[in-house]
């Protein structure tokens, strides 16, 4: 049975407290902890404020996403990624004009890092970066095929480049680390913070293909349901969409084949 994560930049306008006792409510149990400066800093008080939070409401800790932080700081989320026993670092790749060679040279110092610490630094695939399409996520990972290296996949990405998940997936086998269930619709393309149609199930990318084909290559970790711009929301605005959102997922994960 499938395992679900979701992200706690959700609730990134309410305290970390808020953010897991809600995710919890609706029955999440893997937890995608943002810490991003002056946008939701839910690491701010420290790794063992976030370890009697995940505690008290029996939540784990998957990934830690931490955009534009620099190298030094991403060092010291990968060693705290490790205390808090998750297993990939998000962050985004460079500007476009950066070539995946160089990028790769830029964080093999991390990529060491974060093999020694049996964690990943993933990469999502965002637009205007370096690292968006299948052709340079699939050069990064043969740059780098330590396993401190993966890939957080985003399929609204790859659909805004009409480019398929399902065929990034079977390009990346073993190297995704985290994959977001994460819709969009024409909604999005107006305000990229506005969730009516990211929720997994409310707008045009047909996950069905998707699901078959993590499945077909043994990914096993949790589905990350994620959209941008509940933060803003009302808290019971947020958890409602959750839980419906968490619904739709399990129907569409099980009817994935085997």
């Amino acid at each position: 049975m499938a395992e679900f994560a979701t992200a706690s930049i959700l609730y990134g306008q309410q305290p970390l407290d808020v953010a897991c006792r809600e995710i919890a409510s609706v029955g999440v149990r893997h937890l995608d902890l943002w810490h991003v400066t002056n946008w939701c800093e839910h690491l701010r008080d420290g790794p063992d404020a976030v370890t009697r939070l995940l505690e008290r409401y029996k939540l784990r800790l998957l990934a830690l996403s931490a955009y534009g932080a620099p190298p030094e700081a991403l060092t010291q989320h990968l060693e705290t990624l490790q205390r808090l026993g998750g297993t990939v670092l998000v962050t985004m790749s460079a500007r476009p004009d950066v070539s995946v060679a160089d990028y790769a040279e830029q964080i093999r110092p991390l990529v060491a890092t974060a093999t020694a610490l049996g964690v990943s630094l993933a990469i999502e695939n965002h637009a205007d970066r370096c690292i968006d399409s299948i052709a340079s996520m699939v050069e990064l990972t043969e740059r780098l095929p330590e396993a401190g290296l993966s890939i957080a996949l985003a399929p609204i990405h790859l659909y805004n480049r009409d480019e398929r998940t399902e065929d990034a997936i079977r390009a990346l086998p073993g190297r995704v680390g985290l994959f977001y269930l994460w819709d969009w619709g024409a909604k999005g393309l107006g305000d990229w913070k506005n969730p009516a149609e990211q929720f997994v199930g409310t707008g045009r990318i047909d996950f069905h293909p998707v699901l078959r084909a993590l499945r077909e290559t043994g990914y096993t970790r949790p589905l990350n349901i994620f959209a941008h711009g509940p933060e803003h929301w009302p808290t019971p605005q947020t958890t409602d969409h959750l839980q419906r959102a968490l619904a739709r997922a399990r129907r569409l994960a099980a009817e994935a084949p085997a």
